[in-house]
């Protein structure tokens, strides 16, 4: 098992109006951080197991085929400890379910549920993660 990491999310405050009353409310908003690259995942990788990081790479593309075959199927993917993925559905609203039509829908996505552990490591009242104001 990999060393837990306290989190450090950064995050400014930033006003947001309310388009109903004009009212000003202050929202924090997440600065986007640095990205770990895919090749530096891989290589993190092959550190702590048997693959090399060109196997890590090719199994993580491979997953990546095959879940988004099995979401344009209908399925739900499951990714072990990285917890699941499953389609989601936005549409407008019709009168009735008679008067529903295809051109109703708006958005097809993609939603990620994390699993335990994920959810755990950003619990905020379990002082898990850190956040600092910038």
């Amino acid at each position: 098992m990999p060393k837990t990491i306290k989190t450090m999310l950064k995050y400014k405050v930033i006003p947001r109006k309310n388009p109903i009353d004009k009212s000003v409310k202050y929202y924090a908003q997440e600065v986007e951080q640095t990205q770990m690259s895919f090749a530096t995942l891989c290589d993190k990788i092959s550190h702590s197991s048997t693959a090399t990081a060109a196997d890590a790479s090719a199994v993580i593309k491979e997953a990546c085929v095959h879940a988004l075959e099995a979401l344009l199927d209908g399925k739900s993917v499951s990714l072990g400890d990285l917890g699941s993925l499953h389609t989601t559905i936005k549409s407008k609203g019709a009168a009735t379910a008679k008067d529903f039509e295809p051109k109703l829908l708006r958005n097809i996505m993609i939603r990620w549920v994390r699993p335990t552990r994920f959810r755990a490591a950003f619990d905020l009242e379990k002082g898990k993660v850190r956040v600092q104001k910038v």
